[in-house]
């Protein structure tokens, strides 16, 4: 179901009464299809859904797409079809394209049967070449004001405008340098009063040197009406060949609408046994805002044990300055004959605006093979 333009998004569905899903392959095509009953963040409850997707060969350089997402909801309908096509010119050289209708209808106040038809579009195209060393991109993009399907995950819309990228990336034998990498991208996007609405920039770089230091740098300008946004970041990593040895670092600041930070983040992956592995991460934040500094900091250890047989145990343990916390325990045990078994216990709380939440998951997932 993944599409240039992201328009489903199964996060969008936020419960689940019945669902089922059928794929498959065959010489040259795929296909993939899935009905589902449940709510969704703006479908509603008892909304009924339809996405499917196949694909084609049209030739050993063509992939021809077309996807179809429908919606039934108690107020309004909502459907989006599209086509896209994949053509590799060379190797190194591929051209992607997608266009989207989208039709419906919305309640007017959200609550009332009363309802207002909708018709938008999107439409992307983008162009990716190089040889090593160098690395191109360009793309174009418009996506019109009310082109919102209901699964789908639309970061900005009533856009128009392109983007372009640049790389370069080579390693060497000299005594000192290993390696050195170099990005640099832009993108400019107005509405349909031809007002710009984002305008960003970056580069990013980094060296990678013969003693196992890596050191890597960036900076950031982006205006996102009405915020206008800029960061630099410094950054180290020492023995990456051996992730269980290495360190990661990283220093950075910058303003965030209008509110100027400063933060410092440590990576360390260590094993306590050949089997147990973690990686510890440790992030510092300080805010200077208009009604007072505060310090935001986030703590994650994920620990993984491996068994001697074909099973693993997963543990991830997180919490925030904000009173939050996420414990993940995941149980997998693969290939037991026929049978691979997964189970997940998840326990997650956050503070937010109506108070303490806290929720508390299972899930248990079976597979059998034939």
């Amino acid at each position: 179901f993944r599409t240039p333009i992201n328009i489903y998004d199964s996060r969008q569905i936020t419960d689940i009464d019945t669902a089922a899903k059928v794929t498959g392959t065959g010489e040259g095509w795929t296909m993939a299809s899935l009905v589902l009953r449940g709510e969704g963040k703006r479908s509603g409850e008892d909304s009924s859904f339809l996405v499917s997707r196949y694909t084609q060969e049209a030739t050993d350089k063509i992939q021809l797409g077309a996807t179809l997402i429908a919606v039934d909801r108690e107020i309004g309908e909502n459907a989006v079809f599209g086509i896209d096509s994949r053509v590799a010119f060379s190797p190194s050289t591929i051209w992607t394209t997608q266009i989207l209708q989208m039709n419906g209808s919305n309640s007017i106040d959200g609550i009332s049967e009363v309802t207002e038809s909708v018709s938008a579009h999107a439409f992307e195209t983008e162009l990716e070449w190089g040889t090593q060393p160098w690395s191109f991109e360009l793309e174009f993009k418009k996506i019109t004001s009310e082109f919102l399907p209901d699964l789908a995950f639309i970061s900005r819309r009533d856009i128009i405008g392109p983007s372009f990228e640049i790389g370069f990336s080579d390693s060497y034998s000299h005594d000192v340098i290993e390696g050195v990498f170099v990005m640099a991208q832009t993108e400019h996007y107005v509405d349909h009063d031809h007002h710009t609405v984002l305008r960003d920039y970056s580069i990013f770089g980094g060296l990678s040197f013969q003693n196992d230091w890596d050191i890597n740098m960036s900076y950031r300008d982006d205006y996102h009406i009405p915020f206008h946004n800029t960061s630099q970041s410094i950054g180290a990593t020492y023995n990456r060949q051996d992730r269980f040895k290495s360190w990661r670092m990283n220093y950075s600041n910058g303003i965030f609408q209008d509110n100027t930070f400063d933060q410092y983040e440590v990576t360390k992956p260590f094993k306590l046994s050949p089997r147990w592995t973690n990686d510890l991460t440790s992030l510092l934040r300080t805010e200077k805002r208009d009604e007072g500094d505060r310090d935001v900091w986030l703590w994650r250890n994920e620990s993984e044990y491996t068994f001697n047989w074909e099973g693993r145990i997963k543990l991830t343990l997180e919490a925030t300055s904000d009173r939050a916390y996420k414990r993940t325990l995941l149980f997998a045990y693969e290939e037991v004959k026929d049978w691979d078994f997964f189970v997940v216990l998840n326990d997650f709380r956050d503070d937010d605006a109506r108070g303490e939440q806290i929720v508390r998951s299972f899930f248990l997932k079976l597979i059998y093979h034939w």
